[in-house]
């Protein structure tokens, strides 16, 4: 019985600054097994976190479809370590995770360029899709044709990641979300422009004062940092105890602190201050994911 094991990185998008446009894969990872049955129903079938079924699902159609072959009697288990719906690419991450599993599972057909094809026609932000897949710190560029590039990070820092819960921030931010046809947006998206070309080269060679400086809050983002509880006293412990830049990641409310200092001073620094606020949080101190989407098979 052939079996695929696809483990997908947290694509974590924006960093306050892109609109779609920028991701930094972190390490932690999603991971979804997928394995060919020998009788059954056709589709998939098996256990999978009930966030991930519906994705996964189109995701596998997708590749069948592409390869003009009817979907057989699948069974997949999804195992998550990626926090859902706190600003970290999770359905991203399993939709990665479906679309590569399945073509393994065709003996991978399709070449890569065409699989991320497949996953721009299905993803919420495409640039997460580049981030799962390629690793590292990327850039995107949608429409026709689909451009993306990775960056190579020159100079070392640490990820500390925040994610708190916050039953509400996520209906009420998506409420805030302004429509980036409006005029009044137009000039705030205009400067992320250029923050957001600055933010890559900041990330690139570690200059965290340079990322600091254009990942502050603005017109677009501002509101969304405010949903969150006791926000600038959680910012203020947090740079006591060495971040050099904190900013969301993707609408939130997840927080990535970057430093030069000790990760584990801050990872504690955060969670106290957090505790402080009342706010229930996971804390992670993660290396950059430089691979992207890993795959075994085996027989």
């Amino acid at each position: 019985m052939r079996r695929v094991t696809v483990t997908v990185p947290a694509p974590t998008s924006d960093l306050g600054v892109g609109w779609g446009s920028l991701a930094l894969a972190l390490g932690l990872h999603n991971t979804l097994e997928l394995s060919l049955l020998p009788e059954g129903k056709p589709g998939v079938q098996g256990y999978l976190p009930a966030e991930s079924e519906a994705i996964i699902l189109r995701a596998v159609e997708a590749v069948f479809k592409a390869a003009a072959l009817p979907i057989p009697p699948i069974n997949a288990r999804g195992h998550s370590n990626i926090p859902p719906e706190r600003g970290l690419g999770d359905r991203s991450a399993w939709l990665v995770g479906g679309i590569f599993g399945a073509n393994n599972l065709l003996d991978a057909p399709m070449r890569r360029e065409k699989l991320v094809e497949i996953a721009f026609g299905l993803a919420e932000r495409p640039i997460e899709v580049v981030s799962a897949v390629f690793g590292g710190l990327t850039l995107a560029a949608t429409g026709e044709p689909i451009l993306y590039r990775g960056i190579a990070l020159t100079k070392p820092f640490s990820v500390v990641l925040f994610a708190p819960t916050l039953p509400a921030y996520r209906a009420r931010a998506l409420e805030l979300l302004p429509d980036i046809t409006h005029p009044k947006a137009s000039g705030a998206l205009a400067s992320r422009i250029g923050r957001a070309s600055l933010a890559a080269e900041a990330l690139r060679t570690a200059d965290l004062a340079l990322l600091d400086a254009v990942t502050q809050p603005d017109r677009l983002s501002a509101p969304l940092y405010g949903l969150i509880p006791d926000w600038e006293k959680v910012l203020t412990s947090l740079r006591s105890a060495g971040a050099g830049a904190v900013t969301l990641t993707g609408i939130g409310p997840a927080l990535i602190a970057f430093t030069k200092s000790s990760p584990e001073t801050l990872q504690r620094a955060g969670l106290q201050a957090f505790e402080r606020a009342q706010i229930p949080v996971r804390a992670y101190s993660l290396p950059i994911d430089t691979q992207g989407v890993a795959i075994s098979v085996t027989r």
